[in-house]
């Protein structure tokens, strides 16, 4: 059996976030483990070594899934800007670093590419890249909402801002109170009038900021500002702001993904930013593989001893593709 000192390490310095250093200590102290700080870091990377295949089907079953959330954040490696990507459904999770942020770093995670269901994400340009057609888009509300309340507080005369978040918080209770109630969707008159305030509420912000349809259309909105830019957005991607109430299945929020990014910037607080570029690689492969058997309710101490042995969790959800 392989000794647990080596996945107790991991666990500690890729889960709980404890400082190499610290590691080697806490091994010495609570196990009698005589471990140094480098031992740790070779643990560290045997640990992504047996972890990545597994990843690498977790990719494929992502992809391949009827519904995901996508999200991104900048972690800095060394004095350089890195970005970590992910990909996330309710038991499978995706992380990959890339030294870019849009539209080429997306095509090379891989997933998105081939993905064809709803994709649930923020306004970021390069999620609605010609190269993902077969997507369908589903933005995130809570995203939208914190926008909403910026222009609220920050601008004169944008009331509309406020209300269209008050509309949010109203459409969503219907939503959860439909699904709560067994309902696969809302009720037509329902979902028309929902429809018919949004669209009331978009023509007062328009009237407020001097605009008309036409003008969005063209992108002849004149000096650009936070309202008129969000309000372009509101008006060109009303489909996909509008899903959650016409497809239950539609989530309300990118919530699944933004959970799974939060863990880098624990991360940076504890350590600063990753020292190499293996290390930060091997942080997305393994808090990938860790948050993926959480989901699946096997903990990250168990699945990190399970890679050593040489039988790396697998979830079900990842065997059916």
């Amino acid at each position: 059996m392989i000794d647990p000192a080596s996945s107790k390490a991991v666990c500690l310095a890729e889960h709980q976030h404890v400082a190499v250093k610290r590691v080697a200590e806490i091994l010495m102290d609570f196990f009698n483990a005589p471990v140094s700080p480098g031992s740790v870091m070779s643990f560290i990377r045997e640990a992504a070594g047996w972890t990545a295949p597994v990843m690498a089907i977790v990719e494929n079953a992502i992809a391949a899934s009827a519904g995901a959330h996508f999200d991104e954040t900048g972690c800095r490696q060394g004095k350089r800007l890195r970005w970590l990507h992910a990909a996330a459904t309710e038991c499978l999770v995706a992380l990959r670093f890339h030294e870019k942020r849009g539209s080429e770093a997306i095509m090379d995670f891989g997933i998105l590419p081939k993905f064809n269901g709803l994709a649930t994400h923020d306004f970021w340009k390069s999620y609605l890249s010609d190269d993902f057609k077969e997507v369908v888009h589903n933005f995130c509300r809570a995203h939208l909402m914190r926008e909403l309340e910026a222009i609220a507080k920050g601008y004169e005369g944008q009331s509309w801002a406020a209300e269209l978040k008050k509309f949010f918080s109203k459409a969503k209770r219907a939503t959860d109170a439909a699904r709560e109630a067994g309902n696969l969707a809302l009720a037509p008159k329902i979902i028309s009038s929902l429809e018919e305030e949004y669209r009331r509420l978009i023509k007062s912000g328009l009237r407020a900021n001097g605009l008309a349809p036409p003008d969005l259309k063209r992108g002849n909105i004149g000096e650009k500002t936070t309202p008129k830019n969000i309000l372009r957005r509101l008006v060109e991607y009303e489909d996909g702001v509008l899903l959650f109430i016409r497809d239950l299945r539609a989530p309300f929020d990118n919530n699944e993904a933004e959970r799974v990014i939060r863990v880098a910037k624990i991360k940076m607080k504890v350590s600063g930013c990753f020292r190499s570029k293996w290390g930060a690689e091997a942080f997305a492969t393994l808090r990938g593989y860790i948050a993926t058997a959480r989901k699946n309710g096997v903990g990250a101490y168990r699945a990190l001893l399970a890679a050593f042995q040489g039988n790396s969790f697998i979830p079900d959800a990842a065997l059916t593709v």
